[in-house]
């Protein structure tokens, strides 16, 4: 039998203390907005443009502002079940995405590299799914705003004066309170998606790359970025705060922004590791990122049949869910949040999804909604981060089997819900998920390889705004060339 070769127990080499770094420097530089550093009244005609450095390797990247809004408080008619608002709650799992309608990264020749549509709602797709409830009531309530931690003296005020019961969803009520957006807060925004994906750790070599890359933020309108809500002193022991009417006449106002920079980490390396870069460069440096493709339906019939308008040779995962089209940018409601039942507690109900990749139905039988779809969405998430990603802890049943609370006054009710319904589904296209190197996903082409979506409810009734939004993510290829001009392949 062959001998095993002996190994020193790795403690025992004692080369802790070795140099081992290698020649460079690293530096923290704040980018300001070549369009200034401020945005009053902001609306979707604004766009806020970066212009990168043509300097160093960019090994990281985040967005640092301040937003300020205004609420306009309406009539108060507490008799009537309808309340004046006088807070502003902002989406409580992506805060800090909320004012970016669509994220664009060009190169310097000014080929889209990025461009990614309802990017807002990609964010905080991805982070209440993706996210903790600790890790939002701490990192994330530092870093972008999230609702915090609530004590108990902070539940008093939603604790009916008349019983014991605490009102309907209080903690989430009170968490979203603790935090006015009604007035000046800074945040960070760390971005999701393309070749800027902070997920993914891409190290960008902006010296090589011509005269410098761009980035395009296009805003958001105030209705997008904000929820025009009463205070729980104002409507006393009617309810949580949040589930009562608002008036009609209750309004965000106005946000805007300032102090915006682009925070940078650049490392400038020895001259033997850039020439090797160059050298890569000269035959094209190729660097794989996602590609996020938004699309937006109607589904008003009891069975509905959507096509997919994407293109690609790996289509990795599609994550939809259905919204109630009238909080579309509707200041009294949350934008993000995704319905079982659009159509209210009396309306259908999403029954099964299903997708069809030319002739391949994907899964093979329908997608049951409920404890199926939820499994294939956590599926359809590991293509998004990687295999080792978990479902976090936020998302309650009563989030996921949600239903569009009615604009109707009524006691304790009638405005939009405390916590936003979670209803969503997706499905993971890879092959191969267990081998990220791999562009494994499914191949899709404008001809012979479609892809639809068959979203099925268990009836018709109330589904006239009934709307599906999809994201279909798909592996691109950015291939930059030794002119600092980009290819991307997808």
């Amino acid at each position: 039998m062959e001998e095993l070769q002996p190994m020193i127990y790795h403690a025992l080499e004692y080369r802790d203390a070795e140099a081992k770094g290698i020649m460079s420097t690293r530096r923290t530089v704040e980018i300001r907005p070549t369009t200034g550093t401020s945005v009053n009244s902001a609306s979707t005609s604004d766009i806020v443009q970066f212009k990168l450095p043509n300097t160093g390797v960019l090994m990281n990247c985040y967005l640092k502002y301040t937003i300020t809004g205004a609420v306009t408080a309406g009539t108060d008619n507490p008799s009537g079940n309808t309340f004046d608002a006088n807070n502003l709650v902002c989406d409580p799992y992506a805060p800090s995405a909320a004012c970016i309608r669509r994220f664009i990264v060009t190169s310097s020749d000014g080929t889209e590299l990025t461009n990614v549509q309802n990017y807002n709602h990609w964010c905080s797709l991805l982070a209440r799914y993706g996210n903790t409830k600790e890790w939002s009531e701490s990192y994330g309530a530092n870093q972008e705003g999230c609702p915090e931690r609530v004590e108990y003296s902070d539940l008093e005020a939603v604790v009916d004066g008349t019983t014991t019961n605490i009102h309907s969803d209080a903690e989430m009520n009170a968490k979203r309170l603790k935090r006015n957006w009604a007035g000046s807060n800074t945040v960070i925004h760390k971005f999701q998606a393309g070749i800027l994906d902070q997920k993914k750790e891409i190290c960008l070599p902006l010296a090589m790359l011509g005269s410098g890359m761009n980035v395009y933020l296009h805003l958001a309108d105030k209705d997008e970025v904000f929820r025009a809500t009463p205070n729980q002193a104002g409507v006393g022991g009617a309810g949580s705060a949040l589930d009562c009417h608002v008036a009609a006449d209750a309004a965000v106002a106005s946000y805007s922004l300032s102090n915006l920079s682009l925070v940078c980490d650049l490392v400038f390396l020895p001259p033997s590791i850039t020439a090797s870069i160059q050298e890569k460069l000269c035959n094209g440096l190729k660097i794989r990122c996602d590609r996020i493709r938004s699309q937006t339906n109607a589904v008003t019939q009891e069975s509905n049949v959507v096509i997919l308008n994407e293109h690609a040779r790996s289509v990795s995962s599609v994550i939809g869910y259905v919204k109630n089209s009238s909080e579309k940018s509707n200041g009294r409601r949350d934008e993000n949040s995704y319905y079982r039942k659009p159509g209210g507690s009396s309306g259908s109900a999403v029954k099964e999804v299903q997708l069809q990749v030319g002739a391949e139905n994907v899964p093979t039988n329908p997608c049951e909604y409920g404890a199926q779809s939820w499994i294939e969405l956590e599926k359809a998430m590991k293509s998004v981060f990687d295999e080792s990603f978990k479902m976090g802890n936020q998302i309650s049943r009563d989030a996921y089997n949600a239903e569009y609370p009615a604009d109707t006054a009524a006691a304790g009710s009638g405005g939009g819900r405390a916590t936003p319904g979670s209803a969503a589904f997706g499905f993971n296209l890879k092959n191969f998920p267990e081998m990220p190197e791999v562009m494994s996903g499914k191949s899709s082409s404008s001809g012979s390889i479609p892809i639809s979506l068959t979203l099925n409810f268990d009836g018709s009734t109330s589904l006239g705004n009934a709307e599906l939004e999809t994201f279909t993510v798909s592996d691109s290829v950015v291939e930059f060339l030794a002119d600092g001009s980009a290819l991307v392949h997808k």
